[in-house]
């Protein structure tokens, strides 16, 4: 794959389309975060905990794509590595979300254990292996598949916004097979960027799911959310 470069103003930035959809990501995971953590009860708050986690692994790969040349072998390693860990833990944050309020209460335990074992596995082998973006594929699809099946489930009960939540993750385990695939339209626009722009849309279809209790216009994808008054009614969960 052939890599572009830009420089602005001497400033040398290599992948630039890939470096500036990953600043859009953290962005947008920033004031999903703020949006969420000022939300009504412990979904709304894990939820939260899931958008800062990508927060801060979407802006790790600001340096990794850009900046790399201007990281130490040492100082790539390790931002690869925050990257892939955040990555891991912001699954956790999915899983659990989805646990703690729609999951039948004999399971939640079951689930509990199951989850933290995969997040266990998943922090060992990057300790093991380092940071690989198929590790990353791998833990976020396997993570995501009983979030996705007991959503599904609360949205047969009775709860609409599972199913933004059922709808955002779905997407969000397509970008992992555009990026396996390795599906590009030219240098500018490669498998990464394309991976970029279905993981914006399926973050904001999963905020989707929490209105009208917490305010996300729909003209705001990325963009400060204007929360105000902020109510709960049934169902919006």
């Amino acid at each position: 794959m052939e890599t572009t470069w830009v420089e602005i103003g001497g400033l040398v930035i290599r992948a630039p389309v890939t470096a500036s959809t990953n600043l859009v990501l953290a962005v947008q995971c920033v004031l999903y975060f703020r949006c969420l953590r000022a939300g009504p009860g412990a979904r709304a708050k894990l939820w939260s905990g899931f958008f800062s986690m990508m927060a801060i692994a979407t802006f790790a790969g600001v340096l990794k794509h850009g900046f790399q040349h201007e990281l130490s072998e040492t100082g790539l390693f390790l931002v690869s590595w925050v990257s892939s860990l955040t990555s891991g833990v912001s699954t956790y944050y999915a899983q659990r979300a989805t646990a703690v309020t729609h999951a039948p209460e004999h399971l939640k335990r079951r689930f509990d254990r199951l989850f933290r074992i995969q997040l266990f596995v998943f922090l060992a082998s990057n300790v093991a292996l380092g940071p690989r973006v198929l590790l990353m594929v791998v833990n976020t699809a396997a993570g995501l598949l009983p979030v996705i099946g007991v959503e599904a489930m609360a949205l047969r009960r009775g709860h609409p916004g599972s199913g933004w939540i059922v709808g955002g993750l779905s997407l969000s385990i397509l970008t992992g097979a555009v990026y396996l695939v390795g599906l590009s339209v030219g240098p500018w626009l490669n498998h990464v960027d394309i991976a970029h722009l279905l993981m914006g849309v399926s973050f904001w279809l999963v905020v989707r799911a929490f209105r009208p209790s917490v305010s996300v216009p729909r003209e705001y994808v990325v963009a400060w959310p204007r929360i105000r008054g902020m109510t709960t009614r049934p169902g919006a969960s």
